[in-house]
């Protein structure tokens, strides 16, 4: 009796604690900030909001291609021929 009188009240307490919290939310979502956006981006993939300091400089980008792009050309022209277009 007393294990059941104590699962009654752990299940009130849980549905009253997710009722209140469910209440203060009140459904509505916010747009992260610049600096929420920006915390978790690693190189290469910083979009250029999130770079910050003189925006006037011009920037060098140097194509490097890894070892995986050049296996994915062979096997792309493998398939669709060397002559393919796309």
């Amino acid at each position: 009796m007393k294990l059941r009188s104590l699962a009654l009240a752990l299940a009130v307490s849980a549905t009253v604690g997710a009722t209140i919290a469910s209440a203060s939310l009140g459904g509505q979502t916010r747009n992260p900030g610049i600096n929420e956006a920006c915390a978790h981006t690693a190189w290469p993939n910083i979009p250029a909001s999130c770079l910050t300091g003189n925006v006037n400089d011009a920037v060098r980008v140097i194509p490097i291609e890894s070892d995986a792009q050049v296996a994915l050309r062979h096997r792309f022209d493998v398939a669709f021929g060397e002559d393919f277009q796309g």
